[in-house]
């Protein structure tokens, strides 16, 4: 469908479901007026709706929310396939910025359906000189990594930064190596080096040594190279490529030859994580606590204490949570292992983790998810009890009515009511009450007994 024929029909709209804009347009010009139509936006858009999606969206006031819909709808529609109307979304924005990663983000999901031309399309409407550049060179080291040389090497020619030209480039030739076109690997690598020749034919020697269990051998042919730094970067690419195939104990051996400290912890942190999705959890550990680095070690156990979680190893995940030195990092570490102890059912645990959380803003988002999980699992009084701890009022309301819509949805209408009671301010009651009565409705219900 061309795009123009999408908009004009957008245009032309008229709403007829009965449900919006009813309840919404009794709403006074507050903020949360645009975070209820943005739900509603949203909520229309998973259900295919996606020309009422666009309507709704037209009526939200508030640009910074408009503008974050818009990203969201059009990056879920890219997904899953649906670039017409994507792209209708994206053409809509005010910020620029946020235009360009959208557009950005569609470029890529178009490049990884196949459809270079488009995807070539839209990252030239990509205002930024920076960004485009960027998106340039993903497209050509994805065509890359798929083989598809000719067409990586013309996208890089659309690169206008030397310094990202220069890398994708590099990029470039380091696939051609590993896909055994050498010559021609040396012949892009003349771009950005003055003597390639002897630097490629000794990184892939000592990457072949390498894979194939030769390290000694590999490390004398790493110990030709000259120059430092591409002594490093041979090293690096060796182990991680070892740890990919899950050779790990080979590619920490390579990794503590890296002469760099940046690039070795850089290393070390990367087999880290290799090593939590290989479920060796103990030594990604040890392998952290190679890291002298604050922040890149904080992020590392931030991402242990994930993969903690997920293995269920919920006590050791709180541990790994309490050595983060960074106050942000481990209160991000200890909302993520609280949702976690929600999904599994550990509500009591879950709200012990999430009081430990410093930081007021991520401490009332956690108490919202077990709020939401309790009132899944039944128990609407401990729900509601909870609810009272997030200090946020608007945030508390936000969830009562949430918590509302799910009841009424799940068939329980008596306690949607009483939940529905305890929302304080009188705008968020009534949004609430309108919601729970279209859903009543829908299922054939006599209109509930709440008086907004």
């Amino acid at each position: 469908m061309a795009l123009n024929s999408i908009v004009s029909g957008v245009h032309n709209l008229t709403l007829t479901d009965g449900t919006y804009p009813s309840h919404a347009e009794k709403i006074s010009e507050k903020p949360e007026k645009s975070c209820v139509l943005r739900k509603r936006a949203e909520d229309l858009a998973k259900a295919g709706e996606v020309s009422q999606a666009f309507e709704v969206i037209n009526t939200i006031s508030d640009k910074s929310i408009k503008d974050n819909t818009l990203m969201i709808i059009a990056e879920d529609l890219a997904c899953a396939g649906q670039f017409d109307w994507s792209l209708v979304f994206a053409e809509k924005f005010s910020d620029k910025s946020e235009k360009d990663l959208t557009l950005k983000k569609i470029a890529m999901d178009l490049i990884e359906a196949d459809q270079l031309s488009r995807a070539l399309e839209v990252a030239e409407k990509i205002s930024g000189k920076d960004e485009k550049d960027i998106t340039f060179g993903m497209i050509a080291m994805n065509l890359a990594n798929n083989r598809r040389f000719d067409s990586a090497l013309e996208v890089a020619e659309k690169i206008s930064g030397k310094t990202k030209k220069d890398f994708t480039l590099s990029q470039i030739a380091d696939y051609l190596t590993k896909a055994g076109q050498l010559d021609r690997a040396v012949e892009v690598a003349k771009n950005f080096f003055d003597n390639p020749e002897n630097i490629y034919t000794l990184r892939k020697k000592a990457e072949d040594l390498a894979k194939a269990g030769e390290l000694c051998q590999a490390f004398k042919v790493i110990n030709t190279i000259s120059d430092d730094h591409e002594k490093d970067f041979t090293l690096g690419q060796i182990a991680k490529d070892l740890g990919k195939i899950r050779q790990l104990d080979r590619a920490l051996e390579v990794a503590g030859k890296i002469s760099d400290k940046g690039r070795k912890e850089l290393t070390f942190g990367e087999l880290a994580e290799d090593l939590a999705k290989a479920g060796q959890l103990d030594r990604a550990f040890e392998v952290v606590e190679k890291i002298s680095d604050k922040g890149r070690k904080d992020f590392n156990l931030r991402i242990l204490a994930k993969y903690l979680a997920k293995a269920g190893q919920l006590d050791r995940a709180l541990e790994v949570a309490e050595k983060i030195s960074d106050k942000k990092g481990k209160d991000f570490a200890l909302r993520i292992l609280a949702e976690y102890l929600a999904k599994a059912g550990q509500l009591a645990r879950a709200l012990e983790v999430a009081e430990k959380n410093s930081d007021d803003h991520e401490k009332d988002f956690t108490l919202r998810v077990i709020t939401g999980y309790l009132g899944k699992a039944g128990q609407l009084d401990r729900a509601l009890e909870v609810a009272e701890k997030i200090s946020d009022k608007g945030g508390k309301d936000v969830t009562l009515r949430t918590l509302a819509e799910y009841l009424a949805k799940a068939d329980l209408f008596d306690q949607a009511d009483a939940v529905i009671k305890h929302i304080c301010d009188d705008h968020d009651r009534s949004v609430a009450f309108a919601e729970t009565q279209n859903i009543y409705k829908r299922k054939g219900k006599t209109v509930g007994t709440v008086d907004p």
